[in-house]
């Protein structure tokens, strides 16, 4: 899992942060207070909900930087899916296994159409990817990949900011814009096949910042939270959408609007299933 690299890395965003934290040790103590497999699962959520907070901030500032995190993002993703087909019996025959082949395709023809754009600028995939606990289990499975999904979403529109400075070489929005709203479907399909499995009472979108089990960061605040608010937002250009009817819940509210999230909060949750 490389958490000293990550530890490592954080330090170098903001050299005052174990000082932000009881401290370095302390850190590590509650981490291995849990079993191995537990903390694996766990991780990504413990460092995200830890460290999103200190340090999150933009860090891209160019078409292709902004492309090539996309496609770290697609060659894990289509990863993930690779290796879930691979294992024999973690998904149910007909069409469970049918939607997932279908996702992985689309993540491949992302990963190709990334590739196109940046052509010789394209980062190369990496090594390996592990997923931990993602696999023990259909449930798990179910789990990882809405997290997956629903990070992908807020991720690509994060990058709306750089994408408009950049002037859009490369029909750079076309691109991240013809990929963000597939994501959207297959976060949408994911969760309506974690409740058909029983194992979520989630509907097809995000409720305030409810992970139903899934990855809690993904659904929580970046850097600053005045630009990356948590899914439970209910302001929208400076207004308060509940004031707007009667019957407007925030819960409603929150249903009706996905967030953008920084793109070092993103890389500090999936960070972890990255080796290289």
């Amino acid at each position: 899992m490389n958490l000293f690299n990550i530890i490592s890395e954080i330090e170098k965003a903001d050299p005052e942060i174990l000082d932000k934290l009881n401290s370095r040790r302390d850190v590590f103590a509650a981490l291995g207070n849990m079993s191995k497999k537990a903390a694996l699962a766990a991780a990504p959520i413990a460092l995200g909900s830890v460290f999103n907070k200190a340090v999150g901030q933009q860090t891209l500032n160019s078409a292709n930087a902004v492309l090539n995190y996309a496609l770290l993002l697609e060659y894990l993703e289509e990863d993930f899916y690779k290796q879930a087909l691979a294992k024999t019996g973690l998904i149910p025959s007909g069409a469970a296994t049918a939607a997932i082949q279908q996702i992985m395709k689309h993540e491949t023809a992302h990963v190709n159409l990334l590739k196109g754009a940046l052509s010789s600028n394209a980062n190369p995939k990496p090594k390996s990817f592990d997923f931990g606990p993602a696999f023990d289990n259909y449930a798990n499975f179910l789990a990882y990949a809405q997290s997956l999904e629903d990070g992908g979403v807020r991720a690509y529109k994060g990058q709306a900011g750089v994408i408009k400075s950049a002037g859009n070489p490369n029909d750079v929005l076309t691109v991240a814009l013809q990929i963000h709203s597939v994501e959207a479907r297959h976060a949408a399909h994911i969760r309506s096949m974690r409740k058909a499995n029983g194992t979520a009472n989630n509907a097809p979108w995000i409720t305030n910042a409810e992970a139903n089990n899934a990855v809690a960061a993904i659904y929580g605040p970046g850097n600053p939270t005045t630009t990356f608010p948590s899914e439970e937002n209910f302001m929208q250009a400076g207004i308060d959408l509940t004031s707007l009817d009667s019957s407007y819940t925030r819960a409603l509210a929150s249903e009706a609007f996905d967030e953008a999230l920084d793109d070092t909060s993103v890389r500090t949750v999936v960070g972890p299933f990255i080796k290289n």
